[in-house]
Parts: structure tokens; sequence; C-alpha cells
């Protein structure tokens, strides 16, 4: 599937028998969602500190000799990466703080590290098991590393038929399994819901939440809150952590009635790599307006707050 000058292209910059990584001594790395990328230079960023922002790290390596080498790392928009010495058995760090203020973070490491700012400081190997990480990482196209069998759940009337045409989806577009209204397993799951018959999340404080009233409540990162949905339907489609592992997701399809949630299904995901925002809320309007129909869009943080770059109207 790759076309002859993307082939020409490859052939004239990666020569064959030589291991690319292995010749990097200065590099930029640019990423929008940690979860689409992998490791360069044996570095791997794991999370923005804003997501909907591009975030950067300039890295030189200098091998002093066939066990040492030195990684000097400066950043812009990273809340924390890994560093994985791959010319030398033992590495000296040197991470500058992002700020006048802050000092320099120098450790060295022989394995896999993980970096974290906290604090207004660089930490070494910071506990982040109950924030965002992992498969979680990246755009609402994240549901889609699922480990194992999607699992779709609809509850209220009319979303059955919602649920069977999500599961036929994935199916044709990605071959995937799902089990509808079943027994869940270990893959992540797909709640199409409406009014108040959407279960709550497991985190309590998670900033969408649908009201006694049926209506949407969307916390801002101010605090503010915004209400949607008591005059007129609105859809909405997000992101919330999963029940079925430590880094499982699940993807809310909701709406007032049927009717708008059928409105937000249509932005299940079914391409990979487009950056869809983590939550969408829709008024009717977008049948014809498109994205101008959207009252509220963004990112969720590591915390899953919602992040400062978000949209409301």
């Amino acid at each position: 599937m790759t076309t002859e000058p993307l082939r020409d292209f490859y052939r004239k910059h990666i020569p064959n028998g030589i291991a690319v990584t292995r010749s990097l001594k200065r590099f930029t790395i640019v990423v929008g969602t940690p979860g689409d990328m992998g490791s360069k230079g044996g570095i791997t960023v794991t999370q923005l500190e804003t997501p909907g922002r591009y975030g950067r790290m300039e890295v030189s390596i200098d091998p002093r000799d066939e066990e040492t080498c030195i990684y000097t790392i400066q950043t812009k928009n990273i809340l924390s990466f890994s560093v994985s010495p791959h010319e030398c058995q033992s590495a000296t760090v040197i991470v500058h703080g992002r700020t006048m203020a802050s000092a320099t973070t120098t450790f060295t490491t022989t394995g896999t590290s993980t970096v974290t700012w906290v604090n207004n400081n660089w930490e070494q190997n910071v506990d982040l098991q109950n924030v965002r990480r992992g498969k979680q990482l990246g755009a609402m196209d994240a549901i889609l590393r699922s480990n194992g069998t999607f699992n779709i759940a609809s509850h209220g009337p009319g979303t059955g038929e919602l649920a069977l045409q999500i599961s036929r989806n994935l199916y044709t577009y990605f071959s995937a399994d799902s089990i509808i209204n079943g027994t869940a397993g270990p893959g992540n799951a797909i709640t199409v819901a409406v009014g108040t018959e959407l279960p709550e999340s497991q985190n309590g404080n998670f900033p969408i939440q649908v009201t006694a009233s049926g209506a949407l409540l969307v916390r801002a990162p101010s605090g503010e809150e915004y209400l949607f949905g008591e005059d007129e339907d609105v859809a909405a489609i997000y992101l919330r952590p999963g029940t079925t592992g430590p880094e499982s997701l699940e993807l809310v399809v909701w709406g007032g009635t049927a009717q708008t949630a059928a409105i937000a299904a249509r932005l299940v995901p079914t391409l990979t790599g487009v950056s869809q925002p983590d939550f969408v809320v829709l008024e009717k309007s977008s049948r014809w307006k498109g994205a101008e129909g959207a009252v509220a869009m963004g990112f969720f943080d590591e915390q899953w707050n919602i992040a400062s770059t978000s949209f409301f109207a």
C-alpha cells in the first residue's frame, strides 16, 4: 500500500543495514498525542502538560565510550517522558528546568526511567498508577487500543439499534469483534445511553455527568459548570476511564433521546490518527452544520480533568 515515491524516499534516507536510531546524536521530537508515538533515540513522551497543544523535546546524545553516554534534554509542554539508553549501558541524563526558577535535574540510569514534572521540578520514577496513561493516551481513537473484544452496552429505549450499528462498523472497518449486552471481557467498553439511563462513572469527580433531570453537566477547568440539554436535546460522545483493566477505556455515546444519541454515534472512530477530541457535545443542528453544531469540545488532562484548551460556545 506504500506508493513508489514514498518507497524511493525510504531507500534514499534509510540505507540498508544501518540502524537509524544509532546514528542520532541531536534531534527534535514534536508530539501531538503521546499514545500515537513510539520511541526515538531511546526517548518516549508519555504525557503532555496541556493536551491539545504540541509537545516538543530537544535531545542531544554524547557517547563518551561504549558503556557510557550523556543525554541532554530540553522540553516544552511535556509532563512526563521515559528514557531507555540505546547506545550505551549506562546513561547520565540531564534535564533542564523549564523556568529560570527551576533547577536542572541530573540522574544516571541503566534501564528505562520515567521522568515527570512535579512541583516545579523534574522527578524520577513517580507513581503514575492513578493518572491517565499507556493505552488511555491519545485522542478519541484511543478507544481502538482494546485489549480484546469490545464490550458494547445499551441503556434506554432505541439504543439497541445504535449499539448494533456501532458493532457492525467496528467489524467492517477493523474486523473487530464485539459483544453487545453480554458478559464484559478485558476489552474496552462502548456505552450507548439516553437521558438518565447512563451508568455513573467509576470516577465520582468525572467532569462530565448527567443530572437527575437528564441534562448534561460539563465542568470546565476554571470550575465553572455548563449545563446542556435543558431547553433542547443535545448529544455527547466522550472517553472516560474503563473498568476492565488499569489502562482500559470507555467510550460514552449519549443523547437526551435515541434520535440525538444517533448524532453522537456518527463520531465513533472508524479511522485512526484523525485526532478527534476526547469529548464533543453537539446540538441537533450539527446534522447540517457539522462541527459548527458543537457547543463544547476538547481534551482531558492526565487527571481526567478538562484541559484548558477546550472550547465552550
